[in-house]
């Protein structure tokens, strides 16, 4: 009789440390689910600013193919605009993620393109003026953007357009940068992604 306790005793502890083991492993896995849930929290909080350094603070800009009527800094337009503009660019360090592609543009130069592509002038789109000073373009990393064609030359642009979106996501699009070499014009462009929805919505909205 003594020796069938002392075996039942012996199988409860047993039991009783795997019962621990469980509860051990149990709040292991919880602990990490959480940190993963917080760092997904965090990372749909925070934001990151896309907003390419090579445009910064345009003396103007127009809509469209309307030129004759520009908007200047002391406008009001000039300021909702920009504001909406900076706004374009940030999105979570979430979203950032999943694009694959934070803080990072894409120059691509070449002297065949002479003009805007259709894929812009065939809908809504902007037009920055830098008329005071040539802007240099700059590559992500900040440092001065040589030709392909000339590694002495740098190029510098007067004007930056691009198309507006008619959909609210992040998206690829594209800038088109203005320059002039001797007598003619080229456009550089430069790859990245944003949201300019909410641009093309202002411009919609616009009292023209």
């Amino acid at each position: 009789m003594t020796e069938k306790i002392i075996e039942k005793t012996y199988a409860e502890q047993i039991a009783e440390k795997n019962k621990r083991k469980k509860i051990i492993i149990s709040s292991i896995s919880l602990g990490i689910v959480f940190l993963i849930a917080l760092a997904i929290i965090l990372m749909a909080c925070i934001t990151v600013d896309l907003r390419p350094t090579v445009v910064n603070n345009p003396t103007s800009f127009y809509f469209n193919s309307s030129s004759s009527i520009q908007y200047e800094k002391n406008d009001e337009e000039y300021g909702q605009f920009m504001s909406e503009f900076d706004n374009a660019f940030k999105v979570s360090v979430l979203t950032g993620l999943f694009s694959n592609n934070l803080q990072d543009y894409e120059i691509i130069e070449d002297k065949s393109v002479t003009s805007l592509p259709s894929e812009v002038t065939s809908g809504n789109y902007v037009t920055f003026l830098f008329k005071e000073n040539p802007v240099t373009l700059v590559k992500k990393d900040g440092k001065t953007y040589y030709s392909i064609y000339n590694s002495n030359n740098s190029i510098n642009f007067t004007q930056v357009t691009f198309a507006l979106s008619s959909e609210n996501k992040i998206q690829d699009m594209s800038m088109y940068l203005r320059y002039t070499e001797g007598s003619r014009n080229y456009y550089a462009q430069v790859k990245l992604k944003g949201n300019t929805y909410k641009l093309n919505e202002f411009y919609t909205n616009l009292d023209k």
